[in-house]
């Protein structure tokens, strides 16, 4: 693990995305942390999303990722859902393509099954679920958490979660050139663009992990200032 830096408190980010990483970095600039990833830790290894639900893959990773860092952990699970694919890909949008795919091979498979379905149904949206959670049950005292960010006591280790989303369409081929995943498809009518031709400064604002971590912010400075 590398060494910590100087009067900051240390937050670890359970993923290897860097794209997910940039994203939260940005989000959370303004907080006294020290944020670092999965891949500052040592013997880190990814943990296989078995949950049905973004709010159990969110959970499996910050209790893996706490267990071996003995850090605080965020981890987080998103995903685009269709309505016209009846709520695909979900939880399993990044592996959309097989176990062995990329950004590319997903969104190409999204565009092929899309292909017969009409603007006015193309309606999706992308969701996601933080989960925060702490090893150490002497510091995890919490009295008054936002009601925004709903809580789950599993004895001994509680685990706090926050969600967001954020309505768009799937327009029928790429168009930008920055994000990631599926941004170059994912169109918002509140902007008139896709995900990817947005600047990252304001995408930050208005994405589905903006949304829920803007919930979270709030339980962390009081987690902190407790």
């Amino acid at each position: 693990m590398k060494q910590k830096s100087k009067g900051l408190k240390r937050l670890l980010f359970a993923t290897m995305n860097k794209g997910k990483l940039r994203e939260l970095r940005s989000i959370l600039q303004d907080m006294p942390l020290e944020i670092l990833s999965a891949g500052d830790v040592d013997g880190f290894s990814s943990v296989e999303e078995t949950g049905e639900t973004f709010e159990a893959n969110a959970e499996l990773k910050a209790r893996a990722a706490a267990e071996i860092a003995g850090l605080p952990v965020l981890a987080d699970d998103s995903g685009l859902e269709v309505d016209a694919l009846d709520g695909k890909p979900g939880v399993r949008s990044a592996r959309y393509g097989g176990e062995s795919t990329d950004d590319s091979k997903n969104t190409l498979l999204l565009l092929k099954n899309m292909k017969p379905v009409p603007w006015s149904k193309r309606t999706a949206r992308f969701r996601c679920v933080v989960a925060f959670t702490d090893p150490d049950p002497k510091s995890f005292s919490p009295q008054n958490p936002s009601k925004e960010v709903i809580t789950f006591l599993k004895n001994p280790d509680h685990v706090y979660f926050a969600k967001g989303k954020c309505e768009g369409y799937i327009l029928e081929k790429p168009k930008g050139h920055s994000g990631f995943g599926y941004d170059p498809v994912f169109y918002s009518p509140d902007h008139g663009k896709t995900f990817a031709e947005l600047a990252s400064s304001q995408k930050n604002k208005i994405s589905h992990r903006a949304a829920a971590m803007k919930k979270m912010i709030k339980f962390l400075k009081e987690y902190y200032a407790g």
